[in-house]
């Protein structure tokens, strides 16, 4: 039974994240700008394709990485067995593999290399000694790296199958993917029980299809060679269907494991939160989730994430075979730690959100202030977000921005907003001397 004390304090707590930029109308904006974002990207030869948190609207400009999968339009990977080739009469194919992968990985063995088929594929297949080509997951990745470079960009270490570039002001996570065709796992994920999504989305996701993308399973004697099977379309179509209650959910949860567990080698990701949080929503009717419940959903998750710690185990939602803690570098010492505090927060009831400093600052500085401060914070982040589709738009034009009047607008409006910001900082007395400096203000309001 949920007390009226919690009922009051969830609403509260829904009341400040829609003031701190997660509202239903604020994500859609995003999801929006971002999506558009992508599609610019596209081209005949490879599609480009959004995902993570920004595509998904639960993160600011600057809150994350911007996640983009590029796909090349004329390569498919098809399941063996299952699948026809002549139904791909026109694609270089690729035939998937798993008797020697753990689950959720596979080989890629050359089937049909068509004569525009991409460089990088030719390059990097590998002959496997048994009179098959097989395509290394290794090679593809630095062929394709190249492609990642953006202008004045700077590559950091390889992260999985994603190659992380900054321009010094935004962090894109880039990674190139091949689709591909198994319908065998999308059956199985169609036609287990469930309470949520409704027939409709699983019959969507269903006809979505997958992607590899060039990642081995660390433990594995041939990682270099074996590729990882993803849903990526299908999960960012899932989170779009969460309701407004889930996704706050969502935020808090991946804001406890980011500022509250710390992990510093990747022991729990954010990727782990959403397949936790999909599981929490495919077990439990939609409608349970409201904001007068949101605290017992959250002290819910934190239950479900102290159990993956103490077990090591983490079921992936779209192939749960797999256990998205297999490979984890959590040490014992950390566990019974990690697992002490999820306890005390869950002793902590409403307390636990005075452990997030986003929130806790919200609480001190809830007026009429915050309200002002944050409609421009977000007014600035959308017309960055439109400023760059725009800049995508000119150049597939081959039009100048200098002379374009919506850049023009956007850059006016977006000065008139920082200045307001500046004058009032000043107004205020504060003495920071990067109030002086717009372009301070700017990142100060976006990150």
């Amino acid at each position: 039974m949920i007390s009226s004390f919690y009922k009051e304090e969830s609403r509260e707590i829904c009341m400040l994240m829609n003031i701190l930029g997660y509202s239903q109308k604020q994500r859609e904006a995003r999801v929006e700008a971002y999506s558009l974002t992508a599609i610019h990207q596209c081209n005949d030869k490879e599609d480009c394709i959004g995902t993570g948190s920004k595509i998904e609207g639960v993160a600011g400009r600057l809150e994350s990485d911007f996640d983009v999968m590029y796909v090349p339009t004329n390569v498919i990977c098809i399941e063996s067995g299952t699948v026809d080739a002549k139904e791909f009469s026109s694609k270089t194919i690729l035939r998937i593999d798993t008797a020697y992968s753990a689950q959720a990985y596979c080989r890629l063995k050359k089937e049909i290399v068509r004569a525009h088929c991409p460089e990088a594929i030719v390059k990097s297949l590998t002959p496997d000694g048994h009179g098959n080509d097989l395509l290394s997951s290794d090679l593809y990745y630095e062929h394709t790296k190249r492609d990642a470079q953006i202008a004045g960009g700077v590559f950091k270490p390889r992260s999985g199958p994603a190659c992380p570039v900054t321009d010094g002001t935004l962090d894109y996570d880039y990674v190139h993917a091949l689709r591909c065709h198994i319908p065998s796992l999308l059956r199985q994920w169609a036609e287990r029980y469930r309470l949520w999504p409704p027939d409709n989305i699983v019959q969507m996701i269903e006809s979505m299809g997958g992607f590899v993308t060039p990642v081995g399973f660390k433990e594995s004697t041939f990682t270099h060679l074996e590729w990882r099977i993803c849903f990526s379309s299908g999960e960012t179509e899932l989170m779009h269907n969460l309701n407004d209650t889930q996704l706050k959910l969502y935020v808090l949860l991946k804001m406890i494991v980011k500022h509250v567990l710390n992990p510093q080698k990747k022991e729990i990701t954010s990727y782990m939160v959403k397949n936790l949080i999909l599981h929490l929503a495919e077990n439990n009717e939609q409608k349970l989730f409201h904001e007068q419940n949101l605290l017992h959903w959250l002290k819910a998750a934190l239950s479900k994430l102290k159990t993956a710690i103490s077990d090591k185990r983490l079921s992936s939602y779209m192939i749960p075979m797999r256990n998205l803690m297999a490979c984890s570098r959590l040490e014992a010492s950390q566990q019974r730690t990690w697992i002490k505090t999820i306890k005390d927060m869950i002793s902590e009831g409403p307390r636990i959100i005075l452990r997030l400093q986003k929130l806790r600052t919200a609480i001190i500085c809830f007026g009429e202030p915050l309200l002002w401060y944050t409609k421009l914070k977000l007014e600035l982040e959308l017309l960055e977000l439109y400023f760059c589709r725009r800049l995508f738009e000119l150049e597939y034009e081959n039009s100048s921005k200098e002379s374009d009047t919506v850049i023009r607008e956007i850059l006016r409006r977006k000065n008139e907003i920082l200045r307001d910001v500046q004058r009032c900082l000043r107004n205020e007395g504060s003495r920071r001397e990067c109030w002086n400096d717009l372009h301070k203000i700017a990142k100060s309001m976006l990150d």
